[in-house]
């Protein structure tokens, strides 16, 4: 029932510091580059606001480059978010294709986000406006305009060329994760899948077993508002680690990771909203993935702390199939000590 260390009952693998990616082989969490949201970019003043008003956007060719330039981009972006948002691009290349992904500034709160301001929407010809003034505009102007939530660009391909830079399609944070995880998904095979479910219920005995597929009209705001192949709902097994009203969590089949999502605020995060933890029954900062590696699935940890995984488990700590993590009672001479 239990297996101590390593997750993989029988795998003839001995443990390791990490497992063999380039990546993990360095030491380091699972957290890269691509990965980390952008920092707010520390500097505002009248000039920045005025170029922004004028129809200029500020873009930046990567997440790391310190210094974006204006461009200006007044047929996609007519009307300027009020203070204190401001929209930015970011240039992103995948395959062939050259995205740039929008990403918005609250100078208030000093913070660089990826969501949409609350109750706003893309419309073609007019930028991001109010969903209510959106509206408005269609009825008041007797013609139907293009109304786009972040949820909404999976799969769209509206061009933008600014001045200067390579041609290219806007996007979306929330569009650009769908499109991810929908190849990810689908790159799988039926046996890789029916691995993963595996590991969700030896992991996670709780969760559900099957995906909760909806309506291919469903759209929303934030990319898990999206029922999908390619996750199950999270349930605790323990009552104290049930969500508060409104939170609902997530496992993300092809890594094994939870996201808990806020419906409210729309923001995910990878730890328990009231617990920290990233994984129940684990210790606090420890979470785990799984990967394909060698043709073999396995499943390691991640020291989000430390920033180091491994193939074994917290010292301490086993998994059961019946119930997930629990930590067993220390015997013998480490006991005494």
């Amino acid at each position: 029932m239990q297996s101590a260390g390593q997750i993989d009952p029988g795998t003839k693998c001995t443990p390791a510091t990490a497992p063999p990616s380039q990546e993990l082989r360095q030491g380091k969490s699972d957290n890269i580059v691509l990965e980390r949201p952008l920092e707010w970019r520390r500097w505002i003043d009248k000039q920045d606001w005025w170029n922004y008003n004028r129809g200029q956007i500020l873009l930046f060719n990567s997440r790391d480059d310190h210094h974006p330039t204006y461009v200006p981009t007044q047929d996609l972006f007519p009307s300027s978010l009020p203070w204190p948002w401001e929209v930015v691009l970011i240039q992103e290349q995948h395959g062939d294709s050259v995205f740039y992904v929008m990403w918005f500034q609250n100078h208030e709160k000093r913070v660089m986000q990826e969501h949409f301001p609350p109750g706003h929407v893309f419309v073609s010809g007019k930028g991001i406006l109010p969903i209510t003034e959106a509206r408005e505009h269609n009825s008041s102007k007797g013609q139907t305009v293009e109304i786009l939530r972040p949820c909404d660009f999976e799969g769209k391909r509206t061009s933008v060329h600014p001045n200067g830079w390579k041609e290219g399609f806007l996007m979306s944070k929330a569009g650009q994760e769908l499109e991810r995880h929908k190849d990810e998904w689908a790159s799988m095979s039926a046996d890789d899948k029916a691995e993963v479910l595996r590991r969700v219920s030896y992991v996670f005995p709780a969760a559900d077993k099957q995906s909760d597929v909806g309506s291919e009209t469903v759209t929303g705001y934030h990319w898990l508002d999206i029922p999908r192949p390619d996750r199950v709902r999270w349930h605790p097994r323990q009552p104290e680690n049930e969500l508060p009203i409104g939170w609902e969590a997530w496992i993300y089949l092809p890594t094994g990771e939870v996201f808990y999502y806020d419906r409210v605020s729309k923001k995910d995060s990878k730890t328990h909203p009231t617990k920290s933890f990233h994984v129940e029954g684990l210790p606090l900062g420890f979470g785990l993935k799984w990967a394909k590696i060698d043709g073999k699935w396995r499943t390691y940890f991640v020291d989000h702390e430390r920033k180091t995984n491994t193939w074994s488990a917290p010292p301490g700590y086993v998994v059961d199939e019946r119930v997930g993590f629990k930590k067993v009672p220390v015997v013998g001479k480490d006991a005494a000590e």
